[in-house]
């Protein structure tokens, strides 16, 4: 069944106009539903960024305020160890008073000094003895032999702190303490002098204490010989007294800067006295090149990271201290050095813990001392840490271990890096462990000896906030759907209305250009289309209209053409001339339907063979019309006797009479053979020269190929008093092959512009000369297709190839190929 167009019409205005519709409004109702998972997708993404760039960003800053506050605490230290040294060097001559003691509850010295000698055990036994000896003594009052005033009776071994004349016992804070376990009387004088000389630290340590601050906790200097000295006296102790068996001599902070040799950095730990976690920066003090001891600076860990106050910003937040090492198995991992349990929950379990843990000799602070308690004491406010400190080895851990891997790798490079990654499993994360979903971390490193700070935040407290706002999104696209639903309804109808007026108005001016056509189709070329319309159909009408005319002169163009290449066609060769002994091809390929190249063979009466080559300039139907005037120019007048200069000449002036207004010309080889002695004689009117191939001949080329080349003269049709001298001396040997060309052969192009070339054109020759007359003709043409690709063809082609033949039998095979 025929459907008219006029419902076709129809159908595609209602399909081009309502699909649309249709399509848009569903879409739109689904689009509005996943609208919210959408935006909540981008906007999560966008905040996991912009959250690991801050967190990324604030660790990065905390790590170099605490790079910067470390240089300074060195800096000061080595003034600090500077100012122990002039002292010990140069000890006053008197002491400050002692108003306040404190009693030790320790063992006595412990290990040897310079007043000990490094005795072990034996001379630890000989200074009790000795102290208890010394006590006997000060209980009897009394001073010592410089005349500093000596503790009361009961009051042996106890740290003492100075004060000036006047001021009360309970405001000691500011002032020196001094603590020195169990005299021993072979080291007593030189004690003495020691006591005497850091008693006037005070004042020194006070000047660095106003350029620290808060930083400092507690500056002390511990002596081989036991003397121990601290600043400020009040805080260092808050229990009111030593920790039992405590000696600075067996800390490691003590014992590493003398195997270092240098200033050295601790690990946090929990300092015995305050109980809070600190670290503890130390160095070397020497006297006439030799160490006598060790005095440092001690700095409590929770107001050195003040500054990072991470739990304005997220609820969830969690910080630790780590450091890559080596577990039980030798595998590498991060260490827990210390955990933040800020949190309320964290904080207070923390304390509990600490709190309840009974006392022994890594942890020498006093029962009932909480985790922390010095620095809140002390300093309080919203943005100090609470520290945790691992009593056994624990491990930061990550559900994937290349996650790990790449933050060790990191943080032994002393880089910084952020990282999405799930805490699932970790111990050192109660929080964070137990949670679903990931959490953004952040770490850089801090402290020294390839210590980190990391720090991590959930991401769902990160993207809360665009959760939310999907959920409102999806809401808000189920009110709308009953109103699209409606709208759609709506523009249905319309639409409907609309295409039933505007197919009916078409078609009827779609139905009269439709006549038109069909009477141009059949030869009228009187046939117009009525413009029955002021739009768009109206000027297709009318273009219509104007294209008639031109359609009809191409159509005589076209006739013009077939009847001029149907001319050209019979103009050319239509066999080709049997010569004995010699194998003769030729052919032209033209560009357009006729063509400007011209080739041709003429017999002579003297028995010659004379090859003709042309070109004439342009292309087309005048080209072809000015290529068969020249053939019979040149038909005509090799009729009559004469060289081949003068029939060149003769053919020349006669074309220059009919190009002499337009301008064309015609550039042409003639090439004469002389079946008998193979002797070529040749003239070039304006044209390349042809190619012999002629091994052994000594103008011959590399590849056995020279060029004919010669005296030659201009192209036919530009001078009338030209002159065009005939070459001769070459004689076609068998075996050998001239060829005459034009130059659409080496004038050839390919895509990217490159010429064909005359080299390649050689290389071809030498490597046919074999085979026959006519495959060498074929293989250059085919050759030069192949070379140009697939665009249309530029320029014609023309070639002809005449080949000696090696033997007599071989020339009448030729000869009966040619008859047949």
């Amino acid at each position: 069944m025929t459907v008219r167009i006029r419902w076709k019409l129809l159908l595609l205005l209602l399909t081009i106009s309502l699909l649309p519709a249709l399509a848009i409004g569903l879409s739109g109702l689904s689009t509005m539903r996943h609208m919210g998972a959408d935006v909540s997708r981008r906007t999560r993404e966008t905040l996991s960024l912009q959250a690991r760039a801050n967190l990324r960003r604030l660790i990065e800053d905390h790590a170099l305020v605490l790079h910067r506050e470390f240089d300074l605490l060195q800096a000061v230290l080595g003034a600090q160890a500077r100012d122990v040294e002039d002292l010990l060097s140069h000890p006053p001559q008197s002491a400050a008073l002692y108003v306040r003691t404190v009693s030790e509850g320790g063992m006595g010295q412990g290990m040897g000094g310079r007043g000990m000698g490094g005795r072990g055990m034996g001379g630890m036994m000989r200074g009790m003895m000795n102290g208890m000896d010394q006590d006997m003594r000060h209980m009897m009052g009394g001073t010592t032999q410089d005349g500093t005033e000596q503790p009361g009776p009961g009051e042996t071994g106890k740290a003492a702190v100075p004060q000036d004349e006047g001021r009360d016992s309970d405001s000691d804070s500011g002032r020196m303490g001094i603590f020195s376990p169990g005299a021993v009387a072979a080291g007593e004088g030189q004690r003495s002098a020691d006591i005497r000389a850091l008693s006037h630290m005070a004042p020194l340590h006070a000047r660095a204490r106003d350029l620290l601050g808060d930083l400092a906790l507690r500056q002390f200097t511990a002596l081989d010989d036991g003397v121990f000295a601290f600043y400020p006296a009040r805080e260092s102790l808050p229990a009111g007294s030593v920790p039992m068996m405590y000696d600075p001599r067996r800390m490691p902070w003590y014992s590493k800067p003398l195997e270092t040799g240098g200033m050295t950095w601790s690990l946090p730990y929990e300092d015995p006295f305050t109980g809070e976690p600190v670290i503890t920066v130390s160095t070397p003090v020497r006297l006439d090149g030799r160490p006598v001891g060790v005095t440092a600076i001690c700095v409590p860990l929770a107001f050195l990271l003040h500054q990072n106050p991470q739990h304005l910003l997220f609820s969830g937040l969690h910080t630790w201290i780590v450091r890559p090492a080596d577990d039980a198995d030798g595998n590498r991992g991060l260490r827990l050095v210390a955990a933040d349990v800020s949190g309320a929950d964290a904080q207070a379990g923390a304390r509990t813990e600490l709190e309840a843990a009974p006392p022994s000799p890594g942890n020498m602070r006093p029962r009932g001392q909480g985790l922390g308690a010095g620095a809140a004491g002390r300093r309080g406010g919203p943005f100090l840490h609470r520290w945790r400190l691992p009593r056994a080895p624990e491990w930061f851990r990550l559900k994937d271990p290349a996650v790990l891997e790449a933050m060790i790798a990191d943080i032994d490079a002393g880089n910084s890096g952020d990282r999405l990654v799930d805490l699932a499993g970790n111990p050192s994360a109660p929080g964070a462990s137990q949670s679903s979903g990931t959490s953004l971390l952040a770490y850089a490193p801090i402290f020294h000896g390839g210590t980190a700070l990391v720090i991590a935040v959930p991401e769902q407290e990160v993207v809360a906030q665009a959760t939310a706002t999907g959920e409102y999104i999806t809401a808000q696209a189920r009110k709308h759907e009953h109103t699209v639903i409606f709208d759609l309804a709506a523009v249905l109808a319309v639409c409907l209305g609309v295409a039933l007026l505007v197919s009916r108005r078409i078609t009827r001016v779609v139905a009269s250009l439709a006549g038109a056509v069909s009477r141009v189709a059949k030869g009228d070329f009187a046939a117009r289309a009525p413009v029955i319309a002021h739009d768009e159909l109206g000027d297709l009408a009318q273009t219509f209209n104007s294209l008639v005319p031109a359609l009809e002169d191409q159509v005589r163009m076209k006739e013009t053409l077939r009847l001029a290449q149907g001319i050209q066609s019979r103009l050319q060769p239509h066999s080709l001339p049997a010569v004995p002994g010699f194998d003769v091809a030729g052919g032209s390929d033209s560009c357009d339907e006729t063509g400007g190249d011209y080739y041709d063979f003429i017999g002579l009466a003297d028995g010659r063979l004379v090859a003709a080559v042309g070109d004439v300039s342009g292309h087309g139907l005048p080209a072809a019309l000015l290529m068969a005037s020249i053939r019979g120019f040149l038909r005509g007048r090799s009729v009559e006797q004469g060289s081949l200069s003068a029939v060149a000449g003769d053919v020349n002036r006669l074309v220059l009479a009919d190009t002499y207004e337009t301008g064309d010309f015609m550039t042409l080889f003639l090439l004469s053979l002389d079946p008998a002695t193979g002797g070529l004689a040749w003239l070039r009117a304006g044209h390349d020269p042809a190619f012999l191939y002629a091994p052994g001949h000594p103008r011959a080329e590399a590849g056995g190929v020279l060029e004919l080349a010669g005296s030659g003269g201009t192209a036919l049709g530009v001078d009338p008093e030209a002159v065009y001298p005939e070459n001769a001396g070459v004689a076609l040997a068998p075996g050998q092959v001239v060829l005459l060309a034009t130059d659409g052969v080496w004038e050839a192009t390919d895509g990217e512009g490159r010429q064909y070339g005359k080299d390649r054109l050689k290389r071809l020759l030498a490597g046919a000369a074999t085979a026959s007359a006519e495959e060498i003709r074929r293989l250059v043409v085919e050759d030069v297709r192949r070379f140009s690709g697939c665009g249309k063809q530029q320029d014609d082609v023309t070639v002809v190839v005449i080949k000696a033949l090696q033997d007599t039998a071989a020339m009448e095979d030729t000869a009966m190929e040619e008859t047949k």
